[in-house]
């Protein structure tokens, strides 16, 4: 997720309109709705819970969308509580239909900055949420209202190709994502003319169109494909399908386009380790989680970022670490260990009774001499069970004296040599 941003809050009122939550989904979501009739028109965020409920999850949701209201008004009268309380996986961030299309010197003030401050007050209180904007569309003929003061929103082409601009910039300058119900709706003008997406004043959504914007808002928030949808709303199957087809053409197989994804923590769990005959040392590298839980095997477990375990035997263990991030996302990952009995591997060459050892029996100090065609680097002292106890790396020295005083009384062997201490 992205860093969580500062901001004075300002008093603020919400209408809410929460769902019931179906039994034993695949995912869940709680869903805020901040816009306007764009989407209180068909009651879009019910539409967008049919059909999660279609594919096998769940999205509970409220809505706060007074007829004709923009950022800026929403920043006056939402309840900062409210959004605080909210626990809130998404919310969805729709403008005043025209705004966004009007001159730039007007979009920079009356626009831009309130997405900023609305963005700003939900992640700085929903710290694994995600912020959607809602890119809306060009009016059916173009904007006949601000025709003449602003000849390029004359017509359809052209209002649209400023709002998806507009809110490509507010996904991008926020760290957001885009539910490019707009775009979606561009390529179904052109692909299917037949189908029509907006209702008698060629400004709000009809049936259909609002059905395109929930395709959009269900592949936003579960990332699946819209072709798993069974839900058609009023539809016939044949126009549910053609818009099923057009927003797995422009979204689903573009998911990165939309930034979808492009601010995810995605955990990576993994380990390295290091072993001392029967203790391991383990040695996280995971990344983005914060907290870790180890079952190394043998019936033990750890919550330890990076443990040190002791075994008490040799002999093949499955570690596994489980990876979990503040927001609740998991990764695993097993590991197969090898603890080795080292005196048992040792070459037939290296257990060859070659060094001169004396005294013998010893008590304190163990002085060893090293034959000058001698081809280990180690010498290294077993106990009768064949567990190491200490080992020496030797850099060309003919004659060692081993401190053994801490060394238990009992039978050992020096490179298969057998040595009493007493």
């Amino acid at each position: 997720m992205k860093n969580i941003k500062t901001l004075t809050l300002i008093s603020l009122l919400i209408i809410s309109s929460i769902s019931v939550i179906s039994q034993n989904p695949e995912k869940s979501v709680n869903v805020l709705f901040v816009g306007n009739s764009y989407t209180a028109v068909n009651t879009l965020p019910q539409i967008v819970k049919d059909i999660a409920i279609s594919c096998g999850n769940n999205l509970s949701y409220s809505m706060n969308t007074p007829g004709g209201c923009t950022f800026k008004m929403h920043t006056a009268n939402l309840s900062a509580q409210y959004i605080i309380n909210g626990g809130w996986d998404f919310v969805v961030l729709q403008e005043q239909s025209q705004l966004p299309a009007m001159p730039l010197n007007i979009v920079e003030t009356e626009c831009f900055p309130y997405a900023q401050i609305l963005d700003s007050l939900v992640v700085s209180n929903n710290p694994c949420c995600e912020t959607v904007f809602y890119m809306t569309w060009g009016r059916e003929n173009g904007d006949d209202e601000y025709c003449q003061q602003y000849p390029p929103v004359c017509t359809y082409e052209g209002m649209d190709s400023l709002l998806y601009a507009r809110y490509m910039y507010m996904a991008y300058s926020n760290s957001a994502i885009i539910s490019p119900v707009g775009a979606v709706w561009h390529y179904i003008r052109n692909a299917y003319p037949d189908i029509k997406l907006y209702s008698s004043d060629g400004s709000h959504p009809s049936p259909a169109g609002s059905y395109a914007a929930a395709c959009c808002f269900n592949t936003a928030f579960f990332r699946t494909d819209p072709a798993e949808i069974t839900y058609n709303y009023t539809l016939n199957d044949e126009t549910a399908e053609k818009i099923k087809y057009s927003t797995k053409t422009v979204m689903y197989d573009s998911l990165s386009k939309w930034m979808i994804g492009s601010y995810d923590s995605i955990i990576t769990a993994n380990f390295e380790y290091q072993i001392d005959s029967t203790s391991v040392s383990f040695i996280n590298t995971t990344q983005n989680a914060s907290s870790y839980f180890w079952n190394f095997g043998d019936d033990q477990t750890s919550t330890q970022y990076s443990p040190i375990h002791s075994y008490s035997d040799f002999g093949e263990y499955n570690v596994t670490l489980i990876a979990e991030s503040f927001c609740g996302s998991t990764d695993t990952i097993t590991k197969t260990i090898m603890l080795k009995n080292e005196w048992n591997d040792l070459s037939l060459y290296q257990r060859q009774k070659d060094l001169e050892i004396y005294p013998n029996p010893a008590d304190h100090i163990l002085y060893i001499i090293v034959p000058d065609n001698y081809q280990n680097d180690y010498i290294s002292i077993y106990n009768e069970e064949g567990s190491l106890v200490k080992k020496h790396r030797l850099y060309n020295q003919k004659t060692l004296q081993i401190d053994i005083k801490y060394i238990p009384s009992g039978i050992y062997y020096v490179n298969n040599n057998k040595v009493i201490i007493k």
